[in-house]
């Protein structure tokens, strides 16, 4: 998985690698583990894009964490 760009002023896409015959879960966390972002999405074969918009939250580091299929990827980011 891969999110670009970074760092972003809260609005990122996430390029999802693989294939995903579950439903996946995308989760945004602040750099204390507050939830400020969740979506869920359907069957993703070959990858798909995720559009997100957490422009309202405030500057500073950032995990976005996707799980599905029995695996998760945290990937780090910062927002301006």
């Amino acid at each position: 998985t891969t999110l670009f760009p970074n760092p972003n002023t809260g609005v990122f896409s996430l390029q999802i690698n693989g294939d995903f015959d579950t439903q996946i879960t995308i989760e945004v966390f602040n750099a204390i583990g507050q939830a400020v972002w969740r979506t869920e999405e359907g069957v993703l074969s070959q990858g798909g894009i995720v559009n997100v918009d957490i422009s309202s939250v405030d500057p500073g580091l950032y995990f976005a964490c996707v799980s599905g299929n029995g695996k998760q990827e945290v990937i780090r980011f910062t927002v301006h």
